[in-house]
């Protein structure tokens, strides 16, 4: 079943396991991405910062990428993120083919300068608020697109920024 959102001028498609992304950007395209536990998933579109969450209790994959890391993860940490506000800041995480922008602290943690991307496995809960906690197990460690650790096997999606290309990974 297609859930069909309007937001302005973008037109956001939605089915089971599948989001469209293109609510900051018109460029962007649609993506998919697996749900863990292959529930449908329900969504709802939220009007600040015009941020598409899952329902309560989905399991579902996050890929985050950020331009200056702000710890050293290893697949199977569980990190804690507070939301500290949206459309600013430097961590960008893609959450059901959408884009959330954090600050820096969301990893409380010493620098360590460098680019890379995360593969994280979240459980949904929206809509998120300022000062909401976020639980994120890391499934995966990539730098420069090469990955530098692995999770338990699994298939895992990404997503090139603003390109709306998908990447396929099997740890």
């Amino acid at each position: 079943m297609l859930v069909l959102f309007r937001d302005q001028a973008t037109k956001v498609a939605l089915a089971p396991g599948c989001a469209g992304s293109g609510l900051r950007d018109a460029i962007w395209t649609a993506v998919c991405q697996q749900v863990v536990n292959e529930q449908t998933v329900a969504v709802r579109l939220r009007s600040v910062g015009r941020i598409l969450v899952p329902a309560a209790g989905v399991r579902l994959q996050v890929s985050v990428r950020v331009d200056r890391i702000q710890s050293v993860l290893q697949p199977g940490e569980v990190v804690w993120g507070r939301v500290d506000a949206f459309n600013e800041g430097e961590l960008v995480t893609w959450h059901l083919g959408m884009r959330i922008i954090v600050p820096a602290a969301f990893f409380p943690s010493p620098l360590v300068v460098k680019g890379g991307a995360f593969m994280f496995e979240g459980v949904g809960g929206g809509p998120w608020r300022v000062g909401d906690v976020l639980p994120l197990s890391v499934l995966r460690v990539e730098e420069d697109g090469v990955a530098v650790a692995k999770a338990p096997a699994r298939l895992l999606m990404s997503h090139e920024k603003d390109s709306g290309t998908k990447r396929k990974f099997s740890a």
